[in-house]
């Protein structure tokens, strides 16, 4: 009997061609679709579980509360992780990682550039058990001049010779590769190219307290039997003695937390400032509700079309009920066909995902491999298409199971009232989805485009910033800028401590009139930024130009005026180290990401006065020849810096990074929204394919009384129209309310225009219509004498 059950599945397979192309193409991209969530979501939950003691490694987490809010960082002060495990007890070990950084260095006279560089305590290789394959791992980093590289790096660098005890120079000062470790594993948040000892950076005493300076990824591995919360106790009182006791006088306070490793690469948001390879949880989400509703539509699409072949089946069945089939025997017959189209459409489904998976890793910023998960993806396949055949069987196959023989075996033409509702629901379903995903393609898209365009109180235009390293003093770029003032294409040139837009340092602040302090961003430049980025000077005046003028004078924003409640801010003071004056007001401009508001700004022309140093060289220019300027900057900063590696990069290239992962999110919302109007469609083509089969004899008869074929293709038509007017019906409310959701995330933001909504709604008709009109023309058109015949 199973034999027959399996002939006569393979009989009705084949002899449904069209249907079942249309079965196994709909479910094998549903399958790849949820194959590819599965090894995603897989990839992203496993970052950081690989070291042995995981489970005991804890990153210091801080909070800093002031009068102006309350902000959180992942990155801590230089002395906090040694300090607690020196007065803490229940701490075995730290360690301090520095975030990454892009570098440049010399071997001999040939220039590299190392993508990801980081400073680490002595102990980082022993604490974290990244393998090394050349050198000691306790003895590997104790030196300030020694360098650990990648195996990767080291190819790189030195090809196949031996790097170990050869020098790089890095930033004037040369240091030796003491070892090679081997490449980081991709699933982690400390990836590096290099590892340089912290004991570079602690060469020297600046800025390495309690009161701000270098900040630091800070871990620590507490004993066996600690708890996380057993050391969190001891924080309150631990840190009211190291920083709180001096901090409370202004109204600010400092504390932590401890975050278990595993829940450092996928973040909740809560955390302000952190590493920036991390993903956001709301991403893992956006993919994974998306790709459940491919494979939703996918199973909805199978539905539909096998269920609507059910009065061919029900002849089969009621053949197989004659021979004395019991009811469970006619579900195992539809298990055995089910079973068939979705291991087949799994097959597909894992081609077409080994084909575009390298297409999608790089379209969506993933790193799925399917290589390193053959057996869980095998596990996976087997229970989702048991699952999926148990299910999809069950319902297709429950109301012809009742059907008596004899009726079973009557030939009739006319589906159930209730199956055609069904069908129709499920399209609607379809459509609804597909009108909702088109509008959240349009919604990011627009406010993209409003990221990307939106005035910025300063002009982004023709700005090209050049880069130095952090070893330059205040004056080193001044005979570079004169340079760059000499060539016919460049209008203005202007030094800065940062690039301008993406977000600027923050100091502790006393305004005139307040006895508490407050955190206010400041930048350092000169009095040419004001020309350079098109700033305006409202009220006073700009700088002279003279360092020790202008050493102690600075310019604030209309929002620190506001925030200050000054009416006259001309002449007033700010204390930070002494005495600052202010002498002029500029325009609001947006010195951070458009996520956030305007804030307070403090400009000041002497950056050594908290220690900084100017870092960007930003270039106004005015010429369409880009290469030949580049060119000319270059041979100037080589004249003056033989030895410092060249960058540079456009201004508004640079603000367009602030936004890559939204842009990613709109790749993601696009690329599978066409896999969903894909489903969508091949379903509707293969029901209506069905409908018109099914509704010949009454074509033919109409057409015997004189219709048209416009009115036979209205007729055809109209129902599936209705049908897509519910879905939008359905969708939008829906797409209204999350959109509004998701743009709540920006300070700055596009409308939700009703035309938005309206043409999401009219491109899915016209597209059900293309979709279901080529099918209706070829009834309508048919010669209705065959028609008849037909039936």
């Amino acid at each position: 009997m199973d034999v027959i059950f399996f002939k006569l599945a393979l009989r009705n397979i084949l002899k449904n061609k069209m249907n079942s192309i249309i079965n196994i193409l709909g479910f094998s991209i549903g399958i790849a679709a949820c194959l590819f969530l599965f090894l995603f979501v897989k990839y992203e939950f496993s970052f950081d579980k690989f070291f042995p003691n995981h489970n005991r490694i804890y990153r210091v987490v801080s909070t800093t509360k002031t009068n102006r809010g309350v902000s959180s960082s992942a990155f801590v002060y230089y002395p906090v992780a040694p300090d607690m495990k020196s007065e803490i007890p229940g701490i075995d070990a730290y360690c301090r990682v520095t975030m990454e950084n892009p570098a440049k260095v010399y071997s001999g006279n040939a220039l590299y550039s190392i993508n990801n560089l980081r400073f680490a305590d002595d102990n980082f290789f022993p604490f974290f058990h990244f393998k090394l394959l050349t050198g000691n791992p306790t003895t590997v980093l104790n030196n300030a001049d020694k360098i650990v590289l990648s195996e990767h790096t080291a190819k790189q660098l030195f090809g196949n010779s031996n790097p170990i005890g050869k020098t790089l120079k890095y930033n004037h000062k040369l240091l030796t590769v003491n070892g090679i470790a081997a490449n980081p594993p991709r699933n982690t948040h400390l990836t590096f190219d290099a590892i340089i000892s912290l004991k570079y950076i602690g060469q020297s005493d600046d800025y390495k307290g309690w009161d701000g300076g270098w900040t630091m990824l800070s871990y620590l591995e507490l004993s066996k039997g600690t708890s996380p919360q057993q050391i969190e106790k001891a924080f309150p009182d631990f840190l009211q003695k190291k920083i709180n006791d001096k901090w409370n006088r202004s109204g600010w306070s400092y504390s932590a937390s401890l975050q278990n490793i595993e829940n450092v690469h996928l973040s909740d948001g809560s955390i302000q400032y952190d590493c920036s390879s991390n993903r956001s949880k709301s991403s893992i989400y956006i993919i994974g509700s998306i790709t459940l509703l491919i494979l939703l539509l996918a199973i909805v699409n199978y539905i539909i079309l096998y269920t609507a072949q059910r009065l061919a089946k029900k002849k089969d069945l009621g053949l197989l009920k004659i021979f004395g089939a019991e009811k469970y025997a006619l579900i195992f017959q539809t298990f055995i066909e089910v079973l068939i189209l979705t291991a087949t459409a799994s097959l597909v489904g894992i081609i077409l995902l080994q084909v575009f998976l390298p297409f999608l890793n790089t379209y969506l910023q993933t790193t799925v491999s399917m290589q390193e998960s053959v057996l869980s993806i095998i596990v996976f396949l087997l229970i989702i298409i048991s699952l999926l055949s148990l299910v999809v069987s069950f319902f297709s196959s429950r109301k012809v199971i009742k059907t008596k023989s004899i009726e079973a075996l009557k030939d009739t033409t006319m589906a159930a009232v209730s199956g055609k509702m069904r069908n129709r629901l499920l399209v609607s379903f379809q459509f609804a989805v597909v009108i909702l995903l088109l509008v959240s393609v349009f919604v990011v898209a627009r406010q993209n485009s409003f990221l990307l365009n939106h005035e910025l109180g300063f002009d982004k235009d023709n700005v090209l910033s050049v880069y130095s390293d952090d070893e330059f003093m205040n004056n080193e770029l001044d005979g570079f800028k004169q340079d760059l003032l000499q060539l016919a294409s460049v209008r203005a040139a202007s030094l800065s401590s940062q690039t301008v837009g993406n977000g600027l340092t923050a100091n502790g602040y006393k305004l005139e009139g307040e006895q508490q302090r407050t955190i206010i961003n400041a930048l350092y430049t000169d009095a040419d930024f004001f020309k350079c980025f098109d700033v305006h000077i409202i009220r006073g005046r700009n700088f002279r130009g003279n360092k020790s003028l202008d050493k102690n004078a600075v310019l604030v924003n209309q929002q620190l005026v506001k925030r200050a409640g000054w009416k006259n801010p001309i002449g007033k003071e700010i204390d930070r180290d002494g005495k600052l004056n202010v002498i002029g007001v500029v325009n609001n401009f947006n010195f951070k990401p458009l996520t956030s508001n305007i804030q307070p700004l403090i400009i000041m022309a002497n950056p050594s006065w908290d220690g900084w140093g100017y870092q960007v060289v930003n270039i106004r220019f005015q010429t369409a020849d880009i290469q030949s300027l580049v060119h000319q900057i270059k041979k100037l900063w080589k004249n003056r810096f033989p030895e410092t590696p060249f960058q540079i990069s456009f201004l508004d290239d640079a603000l367009a990074s602030n936004y890559q992962s939204y842009q990613a999110q709109q790749k993601i919302i696009g690329f599978f929204s066409l896999l969903a109007m894909f489903i969508a469609l091949i379903g509707l083509f293969g029901l209506t394919v069905f409908t018109t089969r099914q509704r010949t004899k009454e074509i033919g008869i109409r057409k015997v009384n004189g219709a048209k074929v416009s009115e036979v293709m209205t007729l055809l038509n109209m129902g599936f129209i209705k049908w897509v007017g519910i879905a939008f019906a359905i969708a939008a409310p829906v797409a209204w309310f999350a959109m509004n959701k998701w743009l709540e995330n920006f300070a700055y933001r596009t409308s939700l225009s009703w035309w938005i909504f309206a043409l999401a709604g009219i491109l899915a008709l016209v597209i059900a219509l293309l979709t279901v009109s080529w099918q209706s023309w070829k009834a309508a058109t048919k010669n209705p004498v065959e028609a008849l015949r037909y039936e």
